[in-house]
């Protein structure tokens, strides 16, 4: 009985509702309009937004790997020192020489992708070499210089 009942009622809303509304013709032909204007704008914001991913693909992969570099160095420094293998000195120190460490390799593993005669002798690579070694002693300077001297200076 529960079925019968159920099954009337359901052929009477399938019959007595319309997919269309055939009473105003009109209305299609606006409904037919917006889905080509939704469509066409549609297409344009996508194709606007590949091209801006891919004009800055490079910065986009920098970026993403400073941030993977930043998470993965903060989270295996907190593991040390949740086991006690540094301490809170030695933490800011680590996270420097190993961010920018994992950066060089990151570097030199994006020149072995794109150049397979990446060479430890050339010129590029020398460069990003000193680059490694001026931004670890730049940091560390400025991390002694002012955090520990200034503020030595400031709170006595």
């Amino acid at each position: 009985m529960k079925f019968y009942v159920r099954y009337l009622v359901l052929n009477f809303l399938a019959i007595s509702s319309l997919g269309f509304p055939l009473k105003h013709p009109h209305r299609l032909k606006q409904y037919r309009v917006n889905y080509k204007l939704m469509k066409k704008t549609i297409s344009r914001n996508v194709i606007n937004r590949v091209r801006v991913i891919s004009r800055n693909q490079e910065e986009i992969v920098d970026r993403s790997v400073s941030l993977f570099y930043d998470n993965m160095l903060t989270d295996l420094l907190g593991i040390a020192k949740l086991y006690n293998l540094i301490n809170d000195e030695s933490q800011s120190y680590l996270y420097i020489v190993g961010y920018e460490f994992a950066w060089f390799g990151f570097k030199v593993l994006k020149n072995n992708v794109n150049d397979v005669n990446f060479d430890m002798d050339t010129e590029e690579s020398q460069m990003l070499f000193e680059q490694l070694i001026i931004n670890v002693i730049l940091y560390v300077g400025i991390k002694n210089i002012l955090f520990k001297n200034i503020f030595h200076i400031i709170l006595n």
